[in-house]
């Protein structure tokens, strides 16, 4: 997934399945820890995210 070799795309994908809402998939470039180096652009997503009426999104 992205650069992490530990991670693909259809693993991640495969979390929609211990959902019955709305799944999103959004992959970001860097290795296994990546999200730490972009936590903050990770935080300002989070609302619009949530902002999403279950179902559409």
């Amino acid at each position: 997934m992205g650069d992490d070799p530990e991670v693909t795309h259809d693993d991640a994908r495969a979390w929609s399945l211990h959902t019955e809402q709305a799944f999103g998939l959004r992959v970001f470039g860097g290795g296994h820890l990546h999200l730490v180096a972009r936590q903050q652009e990770i935080i300002r997503m989070i609302p619009d995210r949530a902002a999403v009426p279950l179902g559409t999104g």
